[in-house]
């Protein structure tokens, strides 16, 4: 299916596939309904009605909002979750290293540069914003880090597989 019914009747003879679209209703249609042009995605939509699905005797299961990752395909690729510098309260620290800290950024992206920067109020991860190839590879992590609540010590002491590009969110959450 190309959008996930959230019930029959919400679709009904307007179900989507990927190879049929006869009978839908515009694709804008059903992103308004479901609030994409209000900065959540449909993918995150879904998932939260998935979430609600497999428990429903746990409503109070629900989609962490603050660890969506933000994701725009360019060249060079820039991901971001949480809090930014400007968003970040006062006296949170801004830890950052240029992405060429990465052998293997280094040795894959021979003219750009990028980088990765960590805003941290303490051990605790607010956000954390990358521009460089290979960005939209390494923000799940970050993302993983922060729902379940690991600080920079927890980072520090993840083992990286070597040489990645990944080992950067490490390395900036050494300083």
């Amino acid at each position: 299916m190309l959008f996930p019914k959230r019930n029959s009747d919400d679709y009904g003879e307007n179900e989507c596939n990927q190879h049929q679209f006869k009978g839908c209703r515009s694709v804008l249609e059903d992103l308004l309904r479901d609030g994409n042009l209000g900065g959540i995605v449909y993918s995150e939509v879904a998932v939260e009605d998935i979430l609600r699905r497999r428990d429903p005797s746990r409503p109070e299961v629900r989609m962490d909002y603050r660890v969506i990752p933000g994701v725009v395909y360019t060249n060079p690729e820039v991901a971001g979750v949480g809090l930014t510098e400007e968003q970040a309260p006062e006296g949170a620290r801004v830890l950052r290293l240029p992405m060429l800290f990465s052998g293997r950024f280094a040795a894959e992206n021979d003219r750009t540069d990028g980088m990765c920067k960590i805003i941290a109020d303490g051990d605790r991860i607010l956000g954390v914003h990358i521009l460089g190839n290979g960005a939209s590879e390494i923000i799940h992590g970050c993302c993983l880090a922060m729902q379940n609540g690991l600080g920079l010590k927890d980072v520090r002491r993840t083992v990286f597989p070597h040489p990645t590009v990944s080992e950067i969110v490490r390395l900036v959450s050494e300083l």
